[in-house]
Parts: C-alpha cells; sequence; structure tokens
C-alpha cells in the first residue's frame, strides 16, 4: 500500500472548500498539508512494518506475563474518527525453550496494529495472531476497551460509552481458571 500525500492534500483542500471555508483564512492555509502529514503518522499501522525482534530466553518461566494500560488511538472506517483505545495483553510462554518477549514490544505491536482503519473487533484479533505467530505460546488473552469519536461526537453523542471486545487462544480459551487470572489481573491492575 502506498501514500499519495499530494493527492491527499488536493482532496482536503477540495473538502475545505465543499464545506464552504475560505482556504485563504490563515488558520486553514496550511491544513491540507498538515492534514495529510497527520493521516500518513495516524495510519502508519498500513505503511510501516513492524515485527517482534527481542526475544529472551528464560530458566523455565512458564507463568502468565500480562501487560495492562496500553494507550493507543485508532480510526474508525466508517467515519474517519479517532478511537481511544486501553489494551490489555497476558500470554503464557511456551516451554522448550521458553521464551518471552521484551516487555515494551507488546505495547509497541497494539500500538502499531492500532494505527490502521480497522474495526475494534479485528483489531483484538490482530493483536492476538500477531502475538501467537511471532512468539511461541500456550496462550494468549487481548482484551481491548475503546472509547469512539463516531459515537462521543456524532449520532448518539455518548462521550463516556465504552466499547470492550476480547480475544482468548489455547490456554486462554480452553481454560476457565486461566482466563479468570487474566481477567483478574487486568481488572485489579486498572483494566475494564
Amino acid at each position: 500500500m502506498e501514500f499519495n500525500h499530494e493527492g491527499i492534500v488536493d482532496d482536503i483542500r477540495r473538502l475545505l472548500l465543499d464545506l464552504g471555508m475560505d482556504i485563504k483564512d490563515p488558520n486553514l492555509v496550511d491544513t491540507p498539508q498538515r492534514v495529510a502529514r497527520a493521516y500518513r503518522e495516524m495510519l502508519r499501522g498500513h505503511y510501516d512494518e513492524f515485527s517482534i525482534t527481542s526475544r529472551f530466553p528464560t530458566d523455565g518461566y512458564d507463568e502468565m506475563i500480562v501487560k495492562t494500560g496500553i494507550k493507543a488511538v485508532g480510526i474508525c472506517p466508517h467515519h474517519l474518527l479517532p478511537i481511544n483505545y486501553d489494551i490489555s495483553i497476558g500470554y503464557i510462554p511456551a516451554a522448550s525453550p521458553a521464551t518471552v518477549v521484551g516487555i515494551s514490544k507488546l505495547a509497541r505491536l497494539a500500538i502499531h496494529l492500532s494505527a490502521r482503519l480497522v474495526l475494534q473487533e479485528q483489531l483484538t484479533i490482530d493483536i492476538a495472531a500477531a502475538i501467537h505467530k511471532e512468539l511461541p505460546t500456550k496462550g494468549v488473552g487481548v482484551v481491548v476497551v475503546g472509547l469512539h469519536g463516531c459515537e462521543a461526537f456524532r449520532g448518539v453523542k455518548m462521550s463516556n460509552s465504552l466499547t470492550m471486545t476480547s480475544r482468548m487462544e489455547g490456554a486462554f480459551r480452553n481454560s476457565p481458571a486461566t482466563r479468570a487470572e487474566f481477567l483478574g489481573l487486568i481488572k485489579h491492575n486498572g483494566g475494564e
């Protein structure tokens, strides 16, 4: 996929004109350029590669690892409005040999995958699938809580309504105790 900066600049200029705006207004003169740069940054998940590269061997650690409080921003594919995400991820390293990922990589992966035009439900699936693909695990759990701009700024105008999605794979799906432990840990640490 390729980003067409100049095409977007032209389109934003036309949008401003179609909205009846004076594009010579000092506050709007550079808006098309700024919007194009902003969309390139906000949608970098479509254009930039990312993989989990740092893995570390453990001396048999086979318990759950949970990362909470991952803040990310996405763009709704239906209205092109922002979505604020709070993401929690858990996994259990597979044995023989057990390896763990650099903990910041979980946040970076979630932030990277959020920076796309993607439904929250698909984002949740994609985060779990990426971890499962990149790291040998006994299971993965992902919970995504979204505050959707399309609900806050238009339509029902519910500025505090949250949407929650989850994806459980392996032990997180098959073992009620593992699922309960994960959900308890993220709730205890400020997750929803």
